[in-house]
C-alpha cells in the first residue's frame, strides 16, 4: 500500500512540473504584437513609411504592409541620431555625423542615388521620436501598456496591449493626416537595437505589426500623396 501511494505521489509530482514547464514555455512564447502587416495588408492605412532596419540599412515600405523595398546601406558614423524626414514624394533626407560639419544626406527612393551637402542648420532638424500629431494630438502609453490620446476635451483610452508592467510600447511619431501613430516596441529580453514597428488607428480600431526587425535610431518617417510627410522641420 505505501509503494502505491509513493508511485502515486511520484506521477502526481511529475505531472505538476509538467504543468509548470509547459505554461513558462507559453509565457516565454507570448507575442503580444498585432498581426503582422506584410502577412495580411492593410489597404485602409495610406501612405508610405521608411525606417531603418536591423542591418543598418535604409527601407521604404507602403504604410499598408503590401511591399517594402531596402533603399541604401550607408557606412559611417552617426553620432547618435540621423532622424528621417521626406522632403519630398521621392526623396528622403538624414544627418550623418562624420567631421565637425554636419552632413545633410539625400537619397532618392527610387534609384537609391545618395548626395551630401553641409547642412547649414542642423539644429533645426526634425525629432526622431515624439508624440504629438501634425494637429497637435498627444498619444501616450502608461506603464501597463495602455495608449491614451489627449485631445481638447481631455484623455480618451483607445487600446490596452497585453505587455510586462514597465515595457509596452513607445509612441514615436503619427501619420501626416493624424489619424494614425507609430508605435516602437521591444521584446523582452530581446536585442536593444531590435525593434518592431506598431501602427494603430487614432481610434484604436486598426493595429497592425509593420517590421518585426528595425532599429531605434533615426525615427520613422511617413509620406501620404496629397498631405506631405511628417515629422517635418
Amino acid at each position: 500500500m505505501k509503494e502505491r501511494a509513493y508511485v502515486v505521489a511520484v506521477i502526481l509530482g511529475l505531472g505538476a512540473l509538467l504543468v509548470l514547464a509547459v505554461a513558462v514555455l507559453q509565457f516565454g512564447r507570448y507575442d503580444p504584437s498585432p498581426p503582422s502587416l506584410q502577412d495580411h495588408p492593410n489597404a485602409s492605412i495610406p501612405g508610405k513609411i521608411a525606417w531603418w532596419d536591423k542591418d543598418a540599412c535604409l527601407v521604404v515600405g507602403e504604410a499598408s504592409g503590401a511591399s517594402r523595398k531596402q533603399v541604401s546601406c550607408p557606412s559611417g558614423p552617426y553620432g547618435g541620431g540621423v532622424p528621417l524626414r521626406w522632403d519630398d514624394a521621392n526623396t528622403l533626407s538624414y544627418l550623418e555625423y562624420t567631421g565637425p560639419t554636419p552632413q545633410r544626406v539625400t537619397v532618392n527612393v527610387a534609384t537609391g542615388q545618395i548626395s551630401r551637402v553641409p547642412d547649414p542648420d542642423p539644429g533645426k532638424d526634425v525629432y526622431a521620436y515624439q508624440g504629438i500629431a501634425p494637429d497637435g494630438t498627444r498619444a501616450t502609453v502608461d506603464e501597463n501598456g495602455t495608449v491614451w490620446v489627449t485631445e481638447s476635451d481631455g484623455n480618451r483610452k483607445v487600446a490596452d496591449f497585453d505587455v510586462a508592467k514597465h515595457h509596452g510600447p513607445g509612441v514615436t511619431t503619427w501619420s501626416p493626416d493624424s489619424r494614425w501613430m507609430v508605435l516602437l516596441y521591444n521584446r523582452p529580453r530581446g536585442d536593444s537595437m531590435d525593434y518592431e514597428i506598431w501602427l494603430l488607428s487614432r481610434d484604436g480600431t486598426v493595429s497592425g505589426t509593420l517590421v518585426e526587425h528595425a532599429r531605434d535610431w533615426g525615427g520613422v518617417a511617413w509620406w501620404i500623396e496629397g498631405v506631405g510627410g511628417w515629422p517635418k522641420r
